[in-house]
C-alpha cells in the first residue's frame, strides 16, 4: 500500500500568487517614492526664493512665462531654481503696471510689478545671479502630495492604488482589519501611508495560525478615522 502523495491545494496557489502580487506592488511603491524625492519638485513662495539668493544660497535661476519686453498687461511666470539638492518652483503673476486689472486671471499668492529678472537682482547679494529664460521651468503638469513630479511618476501611484484596491477586492480576506476597513483606509487622505500598510500588514488571514480569530480593525472605525483626518487637513491648509 502506497504511501498518499501531498498534493498543492488551491490555497497554497492562491497565498503563493497574493505573496508576489504584494511583493510586486511593494518594489513599485518603493520605486514611485524613490522618484518622488529625487524628482520632485517643490513648491516655493516667492519670499523663499528672495532670502535664497540674497544669502547667497542661489546663483541661477530659469524664469517661464514672462511677459515680452515692452508688452503690457498681465502673465503667469515661472521661476525654478536649485536649493539643497532640491528642484524648486515658485509661480508669480507678472504685470506690467500697477494700473493693471487682474481681477479675472487665477489666484497667485505673488506679483511682481514689472520686470522678474529686475525683481530678483535687486535682493542679490555680492555674487552673480545667472537668470535664463527657458521653457523648462514651466509646471510639468504632474503632481503627487503637492510635489510636482513627471507624469510616469503620477502614473506609477496610481497604478499601485488601483492595484492596492483590485487587491483588496479580489484577493483573500485582509488581517489586521476587514475589507471595509482597509477600503476607507486607501481612499482616504492617508493613503501614501496606508496603501505601505495594507501591502505590508494586510496578509491574508490563513497565514500563521490563527490569524483569522483576531480582533479586526472595522469599517465603521476607519470611516470615522477617514472623517477625522480628513477633517483636520482641510482645516490645516
Amino acid at each position: 500500500m502506497s504511501a498518499p502523495t501531498s498534493q498543492p491545494t488551491r490555497a497554497s496557489h492562491g497565498g503563493l500568487v497574493d505573496g508576489l502580487g504584494r511583493a510586486a506592488l511593494v518594489v513599485l511603491a518603493v520605486a514611485v517614492a524613490v522618484a518622488l524625492g529625487l524628482l520632485g519638485t517643490h513648491h516655493a513662495p516667492l519670499s523663499e526664493l528672495r532670502t535664497a539668493i540674497e544669502t547667497g544660497q542661489v546663483h541661477e535661476v530659469r524664469v517661464a512665462g514672462t511677459l515680452p519686453p515692452g508688452a503690457s498687461g498681465y502673465s503667469t511666470a515661472y521661476v525654478r531654481w536649485s536649493e539643497g539638492g532640491f528642484e524648486r518652483l515658485t509661480t508669480v503673476r507678472q504685470v506690467s503696471s500697477p494700473e493693471v486689472d487682474t481681477a479675472d486671471a487665477s489666484a497667485v499668492p505673488d506679483q511682481v510689478v514689472g520686470s522678474i529678472e529686475a525683481h530678483l537682482r535687486e535682493v542679490q547679494g555680492g555674487g552673480v545671479l545667472r537668470i535664463t529664460r527657458d521653457g523648462s521651468a514651466q509646471p510639468t503638469g504632474g503632481s503627487l502630495l503637492g510635489i510636482e513630479v513627471p507624469s510616469w511618476v503620477v502614473g506609477g501611484a496610481m497604478l499601485v492604488w488601483v492595484l492596492s484596491l483590485l487587491l483588496l477586492v479580489a484577493g483573500p480576506e485582509p488581517s489586521r482589519a476587514t475589507r471595509w476597513g482597509w477600503f476607507w483606509l486607501l481612499v482616504s487622505t492617508l493613503a501614501p501611508l496606508t496603501i505601505v500598510l495594507f501591502l505590508l500588514l494586510g496578509e491574508p488571514t490563513h497565514r500563521g495560525l490563527g490569524g483569522g480569530g483576531r480582533s479586526r480593525f472595522g469599517g465603521v472605525r476607519a470611516f470615522v478615522l477617514m472623517l477625522l483626518v480628513g477633517g483636520f487637513v482641510w482645516s490645516a491648509r
